[in-house]
């Protein structure tokens, strides 16, 4: 539902010689309520298998060897989802104030409705109950921050964080970060104060383009 040519960002990408695709995966906005809520329960999971499926589609129509994915929030959870479930799919991933942990989003972020919603399927939130030990346990089998990672991917991570961010506070992504560089993952943290989940100021988003490009066209 969104338009690429309405974004300097993507003109800078698409300038470069790079083809951009966008994906309406099940859960986003553009075809009604019923596959708006589909998704809800089957975070991680439905949507990652639309998007492999049009990449499959896809297939001899763009270069397999410089493929990056660039996501922020949820899309930024897809980022991690993908870099777990498919270490060696991209050469670069670029993921802004993404979700990485729900257990600890349930406790910090604004709307904590959202982590019952979509990993729960549950679309009645009651802040009173406590969750039961098989709730967690799907919260963390939703989790990319917590669950493993392969040690042998090569993708370049370029994680970038609003440190005022209240939709999805920077803490657990900062431990990610620490637990993938000292894995030895290609991964930098950029971190930009006053910031909250958009990051909208523009020298701001100027460096995060600069950075971008860096990612994918490996200036040195």
């Amino acid at each position: 539902s969104w338009s690429c040519f309405n974004s300097p960002y993507h003109a800078m990408v698409l300038e470069q010689g790079f083809q951009i695709m966008t994906v309406n995966f099940s859960g986003s906005y553009g075809f009604g309520k019923q596959f708006n809520e589909r998704l809800a329960g089957k975070i991680g999971e439905l949507d990652i298998e639309e998007i492999l499926a049009i990449l499959k589609q896809l297939d001899g129509k763009y270069d397999k060897d410089q493929l990056f994915f660039d996501g922020g929030s949820y899309s930024g959870y897809q980022s991690f989802v993908f870099l777990q479930k498919h270490p060696h799919l991209f050469k670069g991933i670029v993921s802004r104030n993404p979700v990485v942990d729900l257990i600890y989003s349930m406790a910090s972020t604004d709307i904590p409705e959202w982590n019952w919603i979509e990993a729960l399927g549950e679309c009645k939130f009651d802040c009173t109950k406590e969750p039961t030990d098989d709730q967690i346990l799907t919260f963390k089998k939703f989790s990319p921050a917590l669950n493993s990672f392969d040690p042998t991917s090569k993708t370049k991570v370029l994680l970038i964080l609003g440190d005022s961010d209240k939709r999805v506070p920077p803490g657990a992504a900062y431990a990610l970060y620490r637990r993938l560089k000292a894995q030895g993952q290609d991964i930098q943290c950029l971190v930009f104060p006053g910031e909250g989940h958009r990051i909208a100021k523009s020298k701001h988003v100027f460096d995060i383009m600069l950075n971008v490009l860096n990612l994918m066209l490996g200036f040195k």
